[in-house]
């Protein structure tokens, strides 16, 4: 029935509350659609990149290195160059073989207890056989100094002896991490007042970011038969050590949930997990596909309380709610 698609949709994104909550309100329960029937299509899988074992070997020994670097190890570091490699930091200057850059380590690690290092690949691209050129960005930490200073760096590998080695690292200018106002804007569509109605009932959501623009605030309503039987709040920002969309989500009846975003294709899925009103735990994956400006197709994808699955629905269409005379809130 639309009441309890309605109450599934928000309370799955906006909080883990009980359906059974407001189905106790009184509401006849009416047949479901029946669960939108799955792509039977034959899928094409990819053939394996033929340098897919070169490229998990460069990733294993990225991992090693960071690994290395956090123990302050300055000599298993160093183990990762070629003997004649170079290192050119962000100013220009060239540290040039293994041993000067084994010293420059060891410095390193004197002067800046604690010095822990991120490195995110971006890619990594086979310029030639037993050659590789890997670009990132790379992250520096240590005691004193939590905020990371950032750097995109490219690193040349090559393989010695049936073993990846970096050849030669350089680090360009250090770079603004976008603030959480700057990523939110992928999620701008969210903004604004959308409505979901028919003869028994009516769901609201508003969107709008915080003063300082570092989240956008929901809250929403649902009314049946003009009462309101539903309300809650969610905050969504962005979250730098997952590198993705966080939210959190309460609800009038005592139901709370946290979700986590990521862009599909063309659609946004949120993986939420928490807890019912009833003390039920709950998870549930949710999607939406932005069809305009004006129009939102919302579906869940998922939805278990207690480890069993539940019973799921069709596509909801919500559409953006018009402005009142004037054209001002």
């Amino acid at each position: 029935m639309r009441m309890q698609t309605a109450v599934l949709m928000l309370a799955s994104t906006v909080a883990m509350v009980g359906v059974t909550d407001v189905s106790a309100q009184g509401v006849k329960d009416k047949p479901r659609a029946k669960p939108a029937v799955a792509d039977t299509k034959p899928v094409t899988v990819a053939a394996p990149s033929k340098h897919a074992a070169d490229e998990a070997a460069i990733r294993k020994s990225g991992d090693s290195y960071t690994q290395a670097y956090a123990k302050g190890d300055a000599k298993s570091v160093a183990a990762h160059f070629t003997e004649e490699a170079e290192y050119v930091d962000e100013s220009g200057e060239v540290t040039h073989g293994r041993a000067k850059i084994l010293e420059e380590l060891v410095e390193h690690f004197k002067q800046t207890p604690g010095a822990k290092l991120a490195i995110e690949i971006e890619s990594i691209r086979f310029v030639a056989p037993g050659v590789a050129i890997e670009d990132g960005i790379s992250r520096h930490t240590h005691e004193g100094e939590p905020e990371p200073l950032v750097n995109l760096y490219t690193a040349v590998h090559v393989k010695v002896d049936g073993k990846w080695l970096v050849a030669s690292v350089r680090d360009m200018a250090p770079v603004v991490e976008p603030s959480a106002g700057d990523r939110l804007k992928d999620l701008k569509w969210l903004v604004g007042d959308w409505i979901d109605e028919d003869e028994e009932s009516v769901t609201k959501f508003s969107c709008q970011p915080s003063a300082d623009g570092n989240f956008l605030l929901r809250e929403f309503t649902i009314l049946m038969e003009g009462q309101k039987v539903l309300t809650g709040t969610q905050r969504i920002t962005w979250d730098p050590k997952l590198g993705q969309f966080r939210s959190w989500s309460f609800d009038s009846d005592g139901g709370f949930a946290e979700g986590v975003w990521h862009v599909d294709g063309e659609r946004w899925v949120v993986k939420s997990t928490g807890q019912t009103a009833a003390g039920e735990s709950a998870t549930m994956t949710n999607t939406y596909l932005v069809e305009n400006d004006h129009t939102l197709e919302f579906e869940t994808a998922e939805f278990v309380i207690n480890g069993e699955p539940q019973e799921v629905t069709n596509a909801v269409t919500l559409v953006r709610a018009p402005l009142p005379p004037g054209g001002k809130k």
